[in-house]
């Protein structure tokens, strides 16, 4: 008895086999939290700011999101007011990057002292 395989089963295995094929580890990121230096803050006005700073430190990593965060307490955390940053990426001496990010303070009040 022949066996026969139809076109819609072909075509069915060929795209099995096309997306396991199709699967790899995109990257290698490091599991470990870069280094980060923030900047003075510049252009202040009366209701906002300019902040940033910059990665410290070379790294094979995914980050998801970077900025500052702000508040009236000494410690401020991601609960508080966050300015998501702006990445900049300047070419230095040669050709070293330095990536850099600058983002906007809003919301500030007036004779108040940010953390």
């Amino acid at each position: 008895m022949r066996f026969k395989i139809s076109y819609f089963t072909k075509l069915l295995f060929f795209m099995f086999l096309l997306a396991f094929a199709g699967c790899q580890k995109d990257e290698n990121f490091d599991n470990k939290i870069p280094e980060v230096s923030t900047a003075n803050v510049t252009n202040i006005a009366e209701l906002n700011a300019e902040g940033g700073g910059s990665f410290l430190t070379e790294f094979n990593t995914f980050i998801s999101a970077y900025g500052l965060c702000y508040s009236t307490n000494q410690n401020p955390t991601i609960t508080d007011s966050i300015s998501e940053g702006k990445l900049i990426s300047i070419t230095k001496d040669g050709n070293d990057r330095e990536e850099i990010f600058k983002c906007q303070l809003t919301g500030l009040l007036p004779n108040t002292t940010i953390m």
